[in-house]
């Protein structure tokens, strides 16, 4: 009878094919943001005996090269595999990139790839009561830390102010309407491809004879699908509209236009695909 295995001594077992097998499924990021990263990694466990079988503890470390990223024991697993079943089980570990880089990568930084080897060690118990461990499970890859990418403008606003009928101009002194053309440059300063999915941002200009007091001229938000591969830059054009400040200051900032890009400034956010999650980032960080 096939199953008389149940009966024969556990020495036997390991020769027989009816032994329960543990694999790694995979081990994907279940979370990726600009401080942490979350990595779960699926463990599947086949039982082709006629009873449940229990599991009733494991370890699981994470190395990158010979400096130790993460390590538990646990003997409160929990779990049962079904008679001639199976099951796959996640276990998430999560990594603070700030203590990361500061205590343990030192020699890394944002932007960079960490490579690791994972081991996952399980332990199954056979229905006359003996705990059998499996046969260690090993897996390496890496995960990103992500990095703002640059943005800048790469040259002066092209701004175009509608000053409306002349009885709404003295009305509201101020122009009807703003649009302008921003020229942004974008670079992508990681170690691995990125792409652009959402845009938000807002153009400020320094208040006609003012030092530090800024006027924000429109904002836009807009959705994109432009990938940069590492190290890449390229150009992003935007056109909006925005609400025109009082006459004097329009005029001014017209002559202002053509005299000194130091004079506008950006800031916003930017949506970013990588490994196929969203990471959100503001700028100026």
């Amino acid at each position: 009878m096939k199953y008389l295995l149940l009966c024969l001594p556990i020495a036997l077992l390991s020769a027989c094919k009816y032994i329960p097998t543990a694999s790694v499924d995979s081990v994907k990021i279940a979370k990726l943001t600009t401080s942490y990263v979350t990595l779960r990694t699926n463990i599947k466990v086949n039982n082709p005996l006629p009873a449940p079988i229990p599991l009733p503890n494991y370890s699981h470390r994470f190395e990158s090269g010979s400096r130790e990223l993460y390590s538990i024991e646990s003997s409160n697993l929990n779990l049962t595999v079904p008679a001639e079943g199976n099951i796959i089980f996640p276990t998430d570990v999560k990594f603070n990139f700030n203590h990361l880089l500061d205590t343990i990568l030192t020699n890394y930084s944002q932007g960079s790839e960490i490579p690791y080897y994972t081991n996952f060690q399980l332990s199954w118990t056979t229905p006359e009561g003996t705990t059998i461990p499996f046969p260690t499970l090993e897996t390496e890859g890496d995960f990103p830390i992500p990095r703002l990418p640059e943005v800048s403008l790469r040259g002066l606003p092209d701004i175009d102010f509608d000053p409306g009928s002349p009885d709404t101009l003295l009305t509201d002194y101020r122009p009807a309407s703003l649009e302008f053309d921003l020229f942004l440059s974008v670079k992508n300063p990681n170690e691995f491809p990125v792409r652009l999915r959402k845009f938000e941002v807002a153009l400020e200009a320094v208040k006609p004879f003012t030092s530090n007091t800024w006027i924000e001229l429109g904002e836009i938000k807009t959705t994109a699908n432009r990938r940069f591969s590492v190290g890449q830059t390229r150009d992003v054009d935007l056109n909006f509209s925005g609400s025109p400040p009082s006459l004097p200051d329009s005029l001014l900032l017209i002559i202002q236009l053509f005299t000194d890009i130091s004079k506008f400034r950006i800031d916003g956010s930017l949506d970013l695909e990588i490994r196929d999650h969203s990471v959100s980032f503001s700028f100026p960080n």
